[in-house]
Parts: C-alpha cells; structure tokens; sequence
C-alpha cells in the first residue's frame, strides 16, 4: 500500500522484461526496511556480547549462565532479522535496498495498455493497477466448415477454442470472401 510517487512508462509503450513501470511511496514499506535495521542492529549486539561472554568463559572469569543467556538472545535476534528480511521478500522488495520506494516492473517484454491511477493516488496493495500485454497475441487465421461463423463481421469479439481446449478472446480482422480451394473452408483472420 502507498501512494504513487510516478508513472515510469505511458500507456501504449513498449518495454523490455524488468523495466520500471511505476513506483509508489509507501509507509508500510518505510516501516518494514526500519524493522529490518533495527533487528540486524539487535543481532550485531548480540553476537558481541555473546563474543564477550566466550572469551570471558574461556578464560575461566564469566558464568556458565550468562553464556548461556547470551547465546539465547543471539538466537532469538537471529530469528527477529530473519523475519523482517523475509517480511521484505514476501512483498517482492530486496531486503539490502533503501528507502520507502517500492517499484512496479514489467513481468516480461510487451506493453502498456493502460493504467488504472495516477500520480499522487493511493493504493493498496490488492488494488489493479493497469494493464499490461505480454505481446504474445498474433494474427491468427482460423478455418471453418460451412456456414462459417454467423455474426463475426470485422472488428466483432469472439472466443475461440484451440482442438486442446485452451480458449482466448480475439477480434475478427478479416472475414472470408470465398471458399479456400484446398480444405473447402472458409478462413477468418483474428487478433
């Protein structure tokens, strides 16, 4: 959750697999980040009090019951770091960055085709932000037995079905004017 501080990328632009597309200010991630310093900082302390109390048990001069404690504290601020690193690699951010900015990168090459906020909006984090096309869709020609497919005329949506049963939404761009001579078919052309 936060507020988007920018919009990266215009919608209708190609980008590249990893390209910053927007980024948002959010304070639940300022906090995260601060837990994790406070934490790594907790387990730096106790590792050197826990080297103390071992050089000081070696040389015959600590108790036994203060090794022990420190060695429990270090395990416990082991736990505490490692809990806020991965609260941090749940929401997909990198533990050793800085700051309070969250970025939103392209999952693939393709393109943006439209943005559901603007500058200055708050999200949260189950919020859609946009849409993007991983580009994957193709002109595809499509033959069928007569009578063909009544009601696709240019620029009409269909569903289409592959024999695997894998179905996608097209457009129809481009409808027989006559039969095809090799499979007595008519052909349509969809994106």
């Amino acid at each position: 959750a936060g507020v988007v501080s920018a919009i990266r990328v215009a919608p209708g632009r190609e980008v590249t697999a990893g390209a910053l597309l927007v980024e948002i200010r959010s304070t639940e991630l300022a906090e995260l980040r601060s837990r994790l310093l406070v934490t790594r900082a907790e387990l730096e302390r106790a590792s050197a009090e826990l080297a103390r109390e071992e050089r000081l048990a070696s040389a015959g001069a600590g108790a036994l019951r203060e090794l022990e404690a420190a060695r429990a504290a270090k395990a416990g601020a082991a736990a505490d770091a490692e809990s806020a690193r991965l609260s941090l690699e749940a929401r997909g951010v990198d533990p050793d960055g800085s700051g309070a900015i969250a970025a939103v990168r392209a999952p693939r090459a393709g393109r943006v085709a439209a943005w559901n906020i603007r500058e200055g909006e708050g999200v949260e984090a189950s919020d859609d932000l946009g849409t993007f096309d991983a580009g994957r869709a193709a002109l595809v020609r499509v033959e069928l037995a007569l009578p063909g497919a009544p009601g696709w005329t240019p620029g009409v949506e269909a569903r289409v079905r592959r024999v695997d049963g894998v179905e996608w939404r097209a457009r129809v761009e481009g409808v027989p004017q006559s039969l095809e001579a090799a499979t007595r078919r008519l052909a349509y052309r969809l994106r």
